[in-house]
């Protein structure tokens, strides 16, 4: 039966999308003919309906980028100064532009390599090559590549000393993608510094970046400025005391979405919330996360530009057991979907979306995109480090519900505590806790088989994109 139906008839009750499955059709297509293109927030795109959570052992600015890269979007979480999630947002908008880096990071000739040794650890660099640039006018001189630091005797040295001189380059402005993959080729480099008239920085090309670009394999979500897009939590006005600050910072950085980060969105200050904002900023605000029709309502009539539904269904949260309170996700995602749809606002899944057929179902409810934690956390780019067993010799990393007691404790702001409304209380009350799982490497193998998984799903329902499946979709109750 229909979704509608389906759910009216189970009125009262509180569904997991593990309750359910999804019938298969006849179908007259083939998989790579299915779109997967949604959207995050009212004016916010993506190519796939995946977004990377906003918790600090999920999303910073590696996590992030590596989601725009393949289609999806990381929420930066709040578990930082102001300054320090801007400066994350900062990295995200400026690692790619079309394939184009325009602030490329450049050392001064005179610095020397112990200097920039110590740049690449505080800045959590990932990348080993630098431009190097003149004091005086900024021209371009050198480039501080992986090679040279290799073969460097001494870190006491400056970096003219062990730099590549007269690198290739191109001239901004002036050189094609082709152009630069050509010569690139020729020349056999990773990377081409783009100049101006005078010599100096001016852009940078990347071989990754070009070589990705011309073979058009990977869906990078890029905003209508031509940068990744990102979106950061924040918290409450009025109640967490640097909101304001905050706010302000992340727009001069040009972060594409807010995300009003409560475990309960639905109250009067997360209205107001979004009011504020909406009047002063012109950015896209998702408020979140709630799990019935008023607060929803209540908040889209503030001016919200999308929903977060799911309180308590993530594999590292407690909630229900300390305070009894939330829906199961599938019918939480139904009822808010009754709100949002007649909106066209877009509304997000967050909590417990392990298998890409669980995706796909919340899809078929009502979402426009799922928001997963513990399918990331433990990837190279999730933050923290790789732990390894000493007796199994097995990999793993970190992860932690917000509400964790270690999440509330260990970091100099205020963030977890806020979203949990513990800022005042003298004994924290632990609503997630913290757990282990394994190293997976890369993200992209996660995406793709998540991606390739709800691509699969839509086939056999006869959906060939987002919203042609929430009509095809038939439902049946497990048993």
């Amino acid at each position: 039966m229909k979704r509608n139906e389906f759910f009216q008839q189970r009125e009262g009750r509180s569904l997991k999308p593990d309750d359910i499955t999804l019938n298969t059709k006849f179908v007259e297509f083939v998989p790579k003919q299915i779109s997967l293109a949604t959207r995050f927030s009212r004016n916010v795109t993506l190519k796939v309906p995946l977004v990377s959570a906003a918790m600090d052992t999920v999303t910073e600015a590696r996590m992030a980028i590596a989601m725009a890269r393949w289609g999806g979007m990381g929420i930066i979480h709040r578990n930082l100064t102001p300054h320090k999630q801007a400066e994350e947002v900062d990295r995200v908008k400026n690692a790619c532009k079309f394939g184009l880096i325009e602030q490329p990071i450049c050392v001064f000739e005179d610095e020397t390599v112990e200097s920039i040794d110590r740049r690449r650890e505080e800045k959590q660099y990932h990348f080993h090559s630098f431009l190097v640039i003149e004091r005086l006018i900024g021209r371009l001189v050198g480039v501080f590549t992986g090679q040279d630091r290799r073969f460097c005797k001494s870190l006491a040295v400056q970096v003219r000393e062990v730099m590549t001189r007269n690198p290739v380059t191109g001239i901004f402005g002036d050189t094609t993608v082709v152009q630069a993959f050509e010569k690139m080729r020729e020349k056999k480099i990773k990377v081409l510094p783009l100049i101006s008239t005078l010599g100096t920085v001016r852009g940078l090309w990347t071989l990754a970046d070009v070589e990705r670009m011309l073979a058009q394999s990977v869906p990078d979500n890029f905003g209508s400025d031509g940068r990744y897009q990102v979106a950061a939590a924040i918290g409450l006005l009025g109640v967490d005391k640097d909101t304001e600050e905050r706010v302000a910072l992340l727009v001069d950085k040009h972060v594409d979405v807010l995300k009003i980060d409560m475990a309960h969105a639905g109250t009067a200050a997360a209205v107001e919330t979004v009011k504020w904002i909406k009047c002063i900023y012109p950015v896209d605000v998702v408020p979140g996360n709630v799990s019935e029709e008023s607060a929803t309502r209540h908040l889209l009539e503030a001016g919200a530009d999308g929903i977060m539904v799911g309180q308590s269904p993530g594999s590292v949260c407690k909630s229900k057991q300390v305070k009894g309170t939330g829906l199961a996700l599938a019918t939480a995602v139904y009822k808010c979907a009754q709100i949002t749809e007649k909106c066209d606002v877009p509304l997000g899944a967050d909590g417990g979306l392990w298998h890409p057929g669980d995706i796909v179902k919340v899809l078929a409810i009502g979402a426009s995109f799922a928001v997963c934690g513990r399918r990331f956390a433990g990837t190279e780019e999730s933050p923290g480090d790789v732990i390894e067993d000493e007796e199994t010799g097995l990999r793993k990393k970190l992860y932690r519900g917000m509400g964790s007691l270690g999440a509330m404790r260990d970091r100099m702001n205020m963030g977890s505590r806020e979203r949990y409304l513990q800022n005042d209380m003298e004994e924290l009350v632990a609503e997630g806790f913290e757990t282990e799982v394994p190293y997976v490497g890369p993200a992209e193998k996660i995406t793709k088989t998540l991606a390739g998984g709800i691509r699969k799903g839509m086939f056999e329902i006869g959906a060939y994109d987002i919203p042609s499946l929430r009509i095809e979709a038939d439902f049946y109750e497990e048993q």
